[in-house]
């Protein structure tokens, strides 16, 4: 992870600035509009100012309006501090971040989301006390990492990469798929857009699933894993063969790989059926692309 430069930094600002007023304008007399508008102009901004932004907008009172002025306020103030300033506390920062590949890990913790967006502004001793408690919360992150959260969540994450190919195979869906999911730190979020419909919660899992389940879950995961590790070397030789036999040779043999993973896919899925998450709905058409390898000879 890498802050942006002074001039990227200053860039976005620009940016960001130009498309709320724009946003502000088109949409002023419908708040609804408005906030997604906005919502999606910030996610636009470079990591990590995009998650900084987000925090300013969801926590600053008031309209989308005086939301995203709160936004713009906090980046002026921060681009007043000049590029001297910028440049020494993103350094320090980024020599603190460096080992940090997954941005959603960082963003996903409230405390030290907070924290960056205080340091970015801060001088003095007030400034190294904050650096201090970055240090500690950033060598937490990967500890506390729930690896059932990770588990299901790569499991989801498979179904969403597997979706395109499989309905290339088996015919066209009754509707597109729209829903993918998201690991952000110790949650999965089921997002359509930039919609959050579902949460699943590392809480959840650990409280209301028994330890066979776990070890179930994980041993499905696995299989999924090795599944389509198989099926990424074996799609892309798909209908490339002048002869036909060899083509219905790899045809078939896709079946089969996606046959295990549709069927390790349904036993994670009625584990989490049973607490209640509505995944069914959400997950509808893979359970149709499964049903549709059937068909294929």
């Amino acid at each position: 992870m890498r802050f942006p430069s002074w001039s990227e930094f200053i860039a976005s600002v620009s940016n960001i600035e130009k498309e709320i007023t724009e946003k502000v304008q088109e949409f002023k007399q419908n708040h609804p509009l408005l906030d997604k508008a906005i919502k999606s102009s910030i996610s636009y901004l470079p990591p990590p100012f995009n998650g900084i932004a987000q925090q300013i907008y969801d926590t600053f009172e008031g309209d989308p309006e005086n939301k995203s002025q709160a936004i713009l306020n906090y980046f002026k103030y921060l681009q007043n501090q000049g590029e001297v300033h910028y440049n020494e506390i993103t350094k320090r920062l980024d020599t603190i971040l460096v080992k940090i590949d997954d941005l959603s890990l960082v963003a996903a913790k409230e405390s030290t989301v907070q924290n960056m967006r205080e340091i970015l502004i801060s001088f003095g001793t007030a400034t190294d006390q904050k650096f201090d408690i970055l240090v500690k919360d950033i060598s937490q992150i990967d500890v506390k990492l729930d690896s059932l959260v990770l588990t299901v969540g790569r499991a989801m994450e498979v179904v969403d990469k597997l979706s395109v190919q499989m309905d290339a195979m088996v015919g066209n869906l009754p509707k597109p798929h729209s829903v993918m999911a998201v690991t952000e730190g110790n949650k999965i979020v089921l997002k359509r857009g930039d919609q959050a419909i579902e949460t699943i919660t590392a809480e959840d899992l650990n409280t209301k699933l028994d330890s066979q389940s776990k070890a179930l879950i994980q041993s499905f995961e696995d299989s999924m894993q090795d599944q389509f590790n198989l099926w990424t070397k074996v799609y892309p030789k798909r209908n490339t063969s002048p002869d036909p036999i060899v083509n219905a040779q790899v045809q078939l043999r896709l079946k089969e790989i996606g046959k295990q993973m549709c069927s390790d896919w349904k036993q994670i899925l009625q584990f989490l059926n049973q607490l209640n998450y509505s995944l069914a709905d959400h997950y509808s058409h893979i359970g149709y692309l499964c049903n549709q390898l059937d068909s294929l000879v």
